[in-house]
C-alpha cells in the first residue's frame, strides 16, 4: 500500500512540475547573455538585434572597413580617376605601389614580378614574368608562358 502511494505522490509531482512548465514563458530580452567576442549585449533580444545591425546583407549593402575572408589574401581595389575627374580604371596596392588592374578600355594590367618571387601559383590566375619578359598565365597544374605565333 505504501508502495502504491508513493507512486501517486510521485505522480503528482510530476503532473503539478508539467503544468507550471507549461505557464512559464519569457520574452528574449528577459534572458540574460554573457557577452563575448564582438557581442556587447546582455540580453538574448538584445544580442539579436545587435547581429542584425551588425551583419553584411545578403543583398549588398556598405561595410565600412576591411573583410577578413580567414586566411584569403585581402585585395582592396582603388578607383582611379582621370584629369577630368571621370573613372578610368581600378587599381590595386602592391607593396605600397597603386598598379592599375583594369582600365576603363578593358586592358588588364597584372601584377609585375621576377621569375624568383613570382606569386603563388593560382589556375586561371596571370601576372608578368619580368625575368623572361613573358605572360604567365595558371594552367592546369602551374605557370605556363603565353607565347605567340
Amino acid at each position: 500500500m505504501a508502495l502504491l502511494e508513493d507512486a501517486f505522490s510521485e505522480r503528482k509531482i510530476v503532473n503539478m512540475i508539467e503544468k507550471t512548465v507549461q505557464h512559464i514563458s519569457t520574452n528574449a530580452e528577459n534572458i540574460t547573455n554573457a557577452p563575448a567576442g564582438t557581442i556587447s549585449a546582455t540580453t538574448v533580444q538584445a544580442a539579436i538585434n545587435e547581429l542584425d545591425t551588425e551583419k553584411v546583407a545578403k543583398a549588398g549593402g556598405t561595410m565600412s572597413g576591411d573583410l577578413n575572408l580567414g586566411g584569403f589574401d585581402l585585395i582592396t581595389l582603388r578607383i582611379l580617376y582621370g584629369a577630368n575627374g571621370s573613372v578610368v580604371g581600378l587599381s590595386q596596392n602592391v607593396g605600397g605601389t597603386d598598379r592599375v588592374v583594369i582600365s576603363i578600355t578593358n586592358l588588364i594590367f597584372p601584377v609585375q614580378a621576377p621569375t624568383a618571387t613570382a606569386p603563388a601559383y593560382t589556375k586561371g590566375g596571370l601576372y608578368f614574368d619580368t625575368t623572361l619578359n613573358k605572360l604567365m598565365v595558371g594552367g592546369a597544374a602551374g605557370w605556363e608562358t603565353v607565347t605567340s605565333a
